[in-house]
């Protein structure tokens, strides 16, 4: 069958799914999916994998689409997995919501266009707003909240983002049938704009696969040795990456030779570290690893006794997975406030205060030299870990509690 029949059959009048995801390569992950295997790069299960999960066996003709930058197609039974790219443009202010209204109405046409009953979309993807329209052609909108709208306890008083959020608190109000959240933040940020939602709000939890942690071994007990801090993200000073330069020098300073760094991810600023590495002289205790596989990461996991997660207030931070993967290998984290995993990850972590070097240093050098501290809060990463890899937290378990819900599940049937 042509994509064009596909897109447009209506034998018995299936429900018709759209799926708008985010920027990374949606196609290449469901490859992976139909070979029953991961897609290499991952550490978590794709939520493109757990769409498709929620809807396998059933009859309903499911559209997922991504903006990833290489153009790509893929028929999978009455299903279209298309990578659409997108020109990307750097943008601030006014300038960067025009340019956000034009992503919105390109998703709007599409789904006008397949005949969506259903659209699902994760947040980055559209004005929120802009997506009131559909409600008026009878499709039901849930947008999927990986990211904050603002950088958590940090609201934007600018008159844009005001007027902003103004607007998306009129959408949630009227719009969506139902919201999925990866955050109580997320959730809360919904409801301090709205007031109260049209439909239910559901928490759900990013998903791991338990084997892949189950093989990293307990944290080392290196005794005399130095403390093996890491970070494994994206290289940008809005993750706070280049402030990790400004940690070691002061950890070295104050305990010559007792901190080891390892440093996991590329980025823009990744120049701009190495170099501050350079002039501080941190050579002997910082290695830049870059970008790492599977099976780099659980090797780099291995080897740390604790996690940094320094996202700066500038940065609007949805989850931040990582700490949910230092919880899983059984690491303590370090981070603040502005990372909403710290919210329901505390026991396993040590607060420090957001965009503070000296308060990471602190937490660091408590961490260290504290060992019932150490291990309270390895330990306590045990009683934490279970809503990572139990499905029932899972995106495919919150798909299914907002059908059952919202009237939609009799209109799925079985293949």
């Amino acid at each position: 069958m042509s994509m064009k029949a596909l897109l447009h059959a209506n034998t018995h009048k299936p429900l018709r799914v759209m799926y708008a995801a985010g920027p990374g390569d949606i196609v290449m992950a469901h490859r992976s999916w139909m070979a029953g295997q991961q897609a290499s790069k991952e550490v978590s299960i794709t939520f493109s994998s757990q769409i498709a999960d929620a809807f396998l066996g059933t009859d309903c003709i499911l559209y997922m689409q991504s903006d990833y930058y290489r153009k790509d197609i893929l028929l999978d039974r009455n299903w279209v997995i298309e990578n659409r790219p997108l020109s990307s443009i750097s943008a601030h202010g006014a300038i960067f919501h025009l340019i956000l209204l034009w992503k919105t109405a390109r998703i709007v046409a599409t789904a006008l266009h397949f005949h969506a009953d259903v659209l699902f979309i994760d947040s980055g993807r559209a004005e929120w707003f802009g997506l009131s329209p559909l409600k008026w052609f009878g499709i039901s909108v849930i947008p999927i909240l990986h990211n904050n709208m603002w950088p958590a306890g940090h609201k934007s008083t600018r008159i844009m983002k005001l007027l902003v959020y103004r607007l998306n608190g009129r959408y949630w109000r009227s719009t969506p049938t139902a919201t999925i959240a990866f955050s109580p933040e997320c959730e809360r940020q919904v409801l301090e704009i709205a007031g109260h939602t049209n439909g239910p709000i559901i928490q759900a939890r990013a998903q791991f696969l338990a084997s892949y942690f189950d093989a990293i071994p307990a944290p080392p007990d290196r005794t005399g040795q130095p403390f093996q801090v890491m970070y494994a993200g994206r290289i940008e000073k809005d993750k706070g990456a280049l402030d990790l330069a400004q940690m070691a020098q002061r950890l070295e300073k104050l305990q010559p030779g007792h901190f080891a760094w390892t440093i996991c991810g590329d980025g823009s600023a990744l120049a701009e570290l190495s170099a501050l590495i350079k002039e501080y002289r941190l050579e002997g205790s910082v290695i830049l690893k870059g970008r790492q596989n599977r099976e780099q990461m659980a090797e780099a996991y291995s080897q740390a006794q604790a996690i940094v997660v320094p996202t700066k207030s500038s940065f609007a931070e949805g989850f931040a997975m990582v700490v949910a993967e230092a919880v899983l290998a059984g690491r303590p984290c370090v981070t603040s406030s502005v990372v909403p995993a710290l919210e329901i990850l505390e026991d396993a972590c040590v607060r420090a205060v957001t965009d503070d070097v000296d308060s990471y240093v602190a937490a660091l050098l408590a961490l260290a030299s504290d060992r019932k501290l150490y291990k309270k809060k390895a330990e306590a990463c045990a009683a934490l870990r279970q809503q990572f890899v139990d499905r029932s937290f899972g995106l495919t378990a919150a798909i299914k509690l907002v059908f059952s819900q919202c009237g939609l599940q009799s209109r799925l049937h079985a293949q």
